[in-house]
């Protein structure tokens, strides 16, 4: 945990206000944005299989924080409250690295770009100076690992390993999340659903679990935070983790490399050279 993680960040100065005070905020600067707001999170290839697929819709963003504001009036439900999860405006919206600079915290430990940089190098060498592009190639690669997840009181993400072997963190931008980790030692105590290729995946719901304990998984221990605005909580490669929303919620999120889980985000980039060649 990082109880000051966001500390330089004027886009946390914006949205330090209450919860209310931040969704009009998202909609002012973000309002015509067109997002997919899913009601589970992340996606399985199980929930198709077992009769019970995804259900994902097109809204803007405006239309979106409104729902929230609606959702907080309303009486508690165990039906599934629709989440913008996976959001990728650091993408869309350039700006934001100067309102969201590399936090203090990750500036010896994300070594992304400085991998990147050297795939580069190898690339080019064999290749010639002409495929050279400015900005790099990669900057979009870069930018694709930062998304934003906002969502009501309720909203779930359910417990599952990052895709690519990547590291991560996760800051609060306003709200409370409550999240539930587990080591790579307890992987076969979660049992991962197979088939799904993405990312790793268990059906064990924490919260379920520890109202009725004969469910808990044997011999896997929990670590759990409560992660609270300008807080983050960083959860090395391999490890499990699941995040509940305990009031309307907007995360920051981000995955990162360096020199433990570098091979991976080569072998990643390598499958993309080669779908691009594939496809041309």
């Amino acid at each position: 945990m990082v109880t000051d993680a966001l500390r330089d960040w004027p886009l946390f100065a914006q949205f330090a206000a209450d919860e209310t005070t931040a969704l009009e905020k998202l909609s002012t600067r973000f309002g015509k944005d067109v997002v997919i707001i899913n009601d589970r999170a992340p996606a399985r290839h199980a929930d198709a299989q077992r009769g019970r697929p995804q259900v994902s819709l097109r809204t803007t963003v405006t239309e979106y924080c409104a729902y929230c504001v609606n959702q907080s009036h309303q009486e508690a439900s165990s039906a599934p409250r629709f989440y913008l999860n996976g959001w990728r405006a650091f993408n869309d919206h350039e700006e934001l690295q100067n309102d969201c600079p590399m936090p203090y915290f990750m500036r010896d430990a994300d070594l992304t770009r400085d991998i990147m940089a050297q795939i580069d190098a190898q690339l080019f060498d064999r290749s010639g100076a002409s495929l050279r592009q400015s900005p790099p190639w990669y900057e979009g690669m870069c930018r694709a690992l930062w998304k934003l997840f906002v969502g009501p009181m309720g909203t779930v993400t359910r417990l599952h390993c990052d895709a690519g072997d990547a590291h991560g963190w996760l800051a609060q931008l306003t709200g409370t999340k409550l999240f539930v980790l587990f080591s790579p030692n307890d992987t076969a105590a979660l049992a991962p659903i197979a088939g799904e290729t993405e990312t790793v995946q268990s059906d064990v719901d924490p919260l379920a679990c520890a109202c009725d304990m004969s469910a808990w998984p044997t011999g896997a221990t929990p670590f759990i935070a409560v992660v609270k605005p300008g807080e983050a909580v960083i959860i090395p490669r391999g490890w499990w983790h699941y995040a509940a929303s305990m009031g309307t919620s907007a995360t920051a999120q981000c995955n990162f490399y360096n020199e433990w889980n570098a091979a991976a985000l080569t072998a990643t980039v390598v499958r993309q050279i080669k779908g691009y060649k594939g496809k041309h």
